[in-house]
């Protein structure tokens, strides 16, 4: 009875990791309060009905690791207000005490997982999480497919994300682990298939190229080389029928053609998503040179730092003020070392690092029979989708779901020295 309400619980803080950050979307304007929300809720769940998460090797690891890298924050901020003035003191303390909820969630969340996992639920809970994924998707299909025919006419609050890029980033680790644990060729090209078709439907730029990630990620050369040729065979098909011509006056078609041709011709509309995209690699370079690499500090992106000449460009034709102060840099490394500099640079080796190792990994079939470890491999895989094209700041689903990951095998291989 405990072991089946233990089940039902995880599936409820999936849902609530899913769907918080975006319905607490709309009355505050950030994806962050929804997670820390369901952050607090899971560790004060933990505390009060479950201490038996907090194992001793679970304290031992997450007393090595997070203390340090709380500190090594706290001192930086301390370093970058001797070189700033105006510093948004309320917003870092309000955000470090947030980030510390965050941090303990993610590892009470790791070691739920594998409790999960060691009772034999981890791959029940996913089924029920496919069809979850598919009826959010086809939520977000309804409003935002120009082939609904309630385009742009339902209620914001049913369709739960207020745009298509927050359900992909929400939704990419989940993604990257259903294609990565299918048993074989045939159905992982179904799935391909499906999330590309969701993908085209929500005009989701951020989906599509994740999609096409994953394909050079997780296939091998002879069967990429396959699909390569088959795509070929589709083009010639669509050119020779003429139907090429039919796709240039598609909405849909031309919104993925100039955001994935990064389309600047002054001749047509300016393409906003392109210049906040091109704003914050360039204030990248401003803040790390004006700053002498150390950053402007945790969480002061927007109000401290260079602003590039791009975001008037953008402010001119949007009219739109929040656009030239993004506090999140449309995507997270533009933030991170904007705000952290070298420390950044060097923390982002590190991830890159582990995503090679978990790539080797896939493509040794390490985890082949192991779900759990897959599904952490999976979320380290698809975070580039959010680090450099489409995030909305540190705290999100992917974000959360990397550190589960990182923490989770990290916590797997000290149980295995231990036994």
């Amino acid at each position: 009875m405990q072991t089946n309400h233990l089940k039902n619980l995880t599936i409820i803080f999936f849902l609530g990791l899913l769907l918080f950050p975006s319905l607490f979307f709309y009355p505050f304007g950030s994806l962050s309060y929804g997670i820390i929300i369901f952050s607090s809720l899971l560790v004060s769940y933990a505390l009060i009905f479950h201490n038996n998460l907090f194992t001793a090797k679970y304290l031992n690891l997450f007393i090595r690791i997070y203390p340090i890298i709380i500190c090594l924050i706290f001192l930086h901020f301390l370093i970058t207000t001797l070189f700033a003035s105006n510093v948004n003191y309320i917003r870092f303390f309000l955000s470090f005490i947030a980030l510390i909820i965050f941090f303990l969630a993610t590892t009470v969340f790791s070691s739920l997982l594998i409790k999960i996992y060691e009772l034999n639920f981890f791959d029940i809970i996913f089924k029920i999480i496919f069809y979850i994924i598919l009826l959010l998707s086809f939520l977000g299909i309804l409003r935002y497919s120009s082939f609904s025919p309630f385009y742009y006419n339902t209620n914001i609050y049913l369709t739960i994300f207020s745009e298509p890029s927050h359900l992909a980033i929400s939704i990419l680790p989940f993604i990257a682990y259903f294609i990565l644990s299918a048993k074989n060729f045939r159905t992982k090209i179904k799935l391909i298939f499906l999330f590309l078709v969701i993908s085209l439907l929500l005009k989701s730029a951020t989906l599509l190229v994740a999609i096409f990630l994953f394909l050079f990620l997780f296939f091998s050369l002879r069967q990429l080389f396959n699909l390569l040729l088959f795509l070929i065979l589709i083009c010639f098909i669509v050119y020779i029928a003429g139907l090429d011509k039919f796709l240039e006056t598609l909405i849909d078609f031309k919104y993925f053609h100039e955001r994935l041709t990064l389309n600047m011709n002054p001749d047509d509309k300016v393409n906003l998503s392109v210049l906040i995209f091109l704003a914050g690699y360039h204030e990248i370079y401003l803040n790390l040179k004006n700053t002498l690499y150390t950053g402007i500090g945790f969480q002061q992106l927007g109000f401290l730092g260079e602003q590039s000449f791009i975001k008037e460009l953008i402010f001119l034709n949007s009219g739109t003020f929040e656009y030239s102060r993004n506090k999140d840099a449309s995507f997270l490394f533009g933030k991170y070392i904007s705000e952290f500099g070298l420390f950044g640079i060097i923390t982002i080796l590190f991830y890159f690092k582990y995503f090679i190792n978990n790539l080797i990994d896939i493509k040794k079939e390490v985890s082949k029979d192991n779900n759990l470890n897959l599904f952490f491999s999976a979320c380290v895989i698809s975070f580039p989708i959010e680090l450099f094209l489409r995030g909305a700041g540190y705290f999100t689903t992917s974000s959360f779901l990397l550190l589960v990951s990182i923490f989770g095998q990290k916590l797997l291989k000290y149980n295995d020295k231990e036994n």
